[in-house]
């Protein structure tokens, strides 16, 4: 199904590339190829790359009115340790993603199966504690063959404890989360910009709310060509599995975890009407970001987008975001 600046999309996709001319087209008609019987959007953010991988998703996604492709220019990146990341790209276009359900996805990765987000969507649907849904995913090489699968066999269900380890659980291009005010809080948070490993990050902030839940089959794949998450060592560290989310020494029920954060880096809300439902994501609230580590993401924006609200004494979630995840290395 279509969506145009004026449906409400359900799902948010989120594409970040640079450098991906060789495969940004092909992930990005297997998005298109996506059949789903409720409305999607897709957000793309192209980070100043050299290699017309700009120019390919402007062709690619011309005439379909579910992407907007953003062109961020040749400006300065996010950097962690001295490292140049794709962290200001994912932040901007999450402050914009409006649907109910988000996933991510790097331009250099794709889906296999044209009913991956219907299925994914329909699991959320019918159990509405689980948080988020993962599925298998293929290793594809330069050549563009399908190889052996990325992880092992998924169990079908993950809590917090399986979650956060040593390795990522599953492949981030196979992962749709259900974006609650208090995930949003939580992936934005001053921990997020600094986590070495950012899909560890976002994967851990999930699991705090719900447990998750796969699908069958392998419908992704991972292209393995020199510069992404394998040879990078990104999911291999030295601590204990704690140190991959940094607030998960001690896991605790998460409705006994208050969200808190250095001084002065706290969302406030702007005053509003009380008593709206935490995930009415179709009557946005305005919030007030403090300053923190990030830069401004866009004139106007939140850090926590729309539809992401807290209470007065900030929402339930995690006992406290503690700032280290130095066990990873930073990816682009």
């Amino acid at each position: 199904m279509a969506s145009s600046p004026g449906v409400q999309p359900l799902v948010s996709v989120l594409v970040c590339t640079y450098q991906h001319g060789p495969y940004i087209a092909a992930c990005l008609e297997s998005i298109k190829a996506q059949r789903t019987s409720f409305p999607i959007e897709v957000l793309v953010g192209e980070d100043g790359s050299t290699d017309g991988t700009g120019a390919e998703c402007d062709r690619v996604v011309a005439g379909d009115p579910r992407f907007r492709v953003h062109h961020w220019g040749d400006g300065p990146r996010w950097r962690i340790e001295g490292c140049p990341t794709g962290r200001r790209s994912f932040m901007r276009l999450y402050a914009m993603a409006r649907g109910r359900y988000v996933h991510f996805i790097d331009g250099d990765d794709g889906w296999l199966d044209p009913l991956k987000l219907q299925r994914q969507v329909d699991l959320l649907d019918a159990d509405p504690g689980c948080i988020g849904s993962y599925h298998q995913t293929a290793v594809k090489d330069e050549e563009g063959r399908l190889m052996h699968p990325w992880r092992d066999p998924l169990p079908e269900r993950m809590h917090l404890e399986q979650v956060v380890g040593l390795r990522a659980p599953f492949h981030p291009g196979s992962f749709l989360w259900r974006d609650t005010p208090i995930v949003r809080t939580l992936i934005t948070s001053d921990g997020g910009w600094r986590a070495g490993s950012f899909d560890m990050w976002f994967f851990a902030s999930a699991a705090t709310q719900g447990h998750l839940r796969a699908v069958d089959g392998e419908l992704s794949y991972y292209t393995r060509h020199g510069q992404g998450l394998s040879s990078q060592g990104l999911f291999v560290a030295d601590q204990h599995p704690s140190a991959a989310h940094p607030a998960m020494a001690a896991a605790r029920p998460a409705d006994r975890w208050p969200v808190a954060g250095p001084p002065g880096r706290g969302v406030r809300p702007a005053p509003g009407p009380a008593g709206r439902r935490a995930h009415d994501r179709h009557r946005p609230t305005t919030l007030a970001a403090g300053p923190g580590p990030g830069p401004p993401l866009l004139p106007g924006s939140s850090a926590l987008g729309p539809g992401a609200e807290r209470g007065a004494h900030g929402a339930p979630g995690l006992t406290r975001i503690e700032r280290q995840s130095r066990s990873f290395r930073p990816r682009r």
